[in-house]
């Protein structure tokens, strides 16, 4: 539970979360990992945001998002983005 994520040239950082009213959403960012040496303790890995990270960060806080998200190999943002609306949730792409 300790150890640093090997790169993926494409990766898609993806969370369900509630938003203020209590319903569902999904947080969805695509970019890819870099290879890195492990940056905090636990499992992590160094993520490059195809958007500027401060406008993710500045938005991320102003929509009370969670700070743990989980990230998937490959551009799968779109069928997440897919799968959100079939469920009638908010979706959130970065």
């Amino acid at each position: 539970m300790d150890f640093g994520c090997r790169p993926f040239r494409e990766a898609t950082v993806f969370r369900v979360s509630r938003n203020p009213g209590g319903t569902f959403r999904f947080f969805i960012m695509e970019g890819s990992t870099e290879d890195r040496e492990k940056q905090f303790i636990g499992t992590s890995l160094v993520f490059k945001c195809r958007k500027p990270s401060r406008e993710i960060v500045e938005e991320s806080i102003r929509q009370g998002l969670e700070p743990h998200f989980a990230v998937i190999q490959g551009a799968w943002g779109d069928c997440l983005a897919v799968l959100g609306r079939m469920l009638g949730m908010e979706v959130m792409r970065f």
